[in-house]
């Protein structure tokens, strides 16, 4: 499965593209163990399924400018060009919240989704 969004290269190294588009950008990692460690055993089977429903809501949160990228199997490095730090966080937790509400059901309020949050030197707060 190819677990970068659309709108950016396949390789890692162009994945951090160039210093202009990244620099305005507001940088997530979001991190999945959460998730794995609430389906145990069954993470193998469901691994699949689970990035391709974060890969889908991030899709449909970011705008044409941002993009994601898989860490590894359990992290995805996000980024947000035209929102506030405060607008990108609340996107960040709307993916996850979305994603485990399909996975365990909407009171499914206890599983937290780790994230790393910060910008990147010289963007815009």
């Amino acid at each position: 499965m190819n677990r970068t969004s659309s709108n950016e290269p396949s390789s890692v190294s162009s994945e951090v593209y160039s210093f202009n588009r990244v620099s305005a950008a507001k940088l997530h990692v979001l991190q999945l163990e959460p998730i794995r460690a609430r389906v145990g055993e069954r993470w193998p089977r469901l691994s699949n399924l689970v990035h391709a429903l974060f890969e889908k809501a991030l899709k449909k949160a970011q705008g044409p400018m941002d993009s994601f990228i898989p860490v590894g199997e359990l992290a995805y490095i996000v980024t947000f060009h035209e929102r506030t730090q405060d607008e990108a966080e609340i996107a960040c937790a709307a993916v996850a919240r979305e994603v485990c509400a399909l996975l365990f059901g909407e009171g499914a309020g206890d599983i937290s989704v780790g994230g790393l949050v910060g910008l990147v030197p010289g963007s815009p707060p």
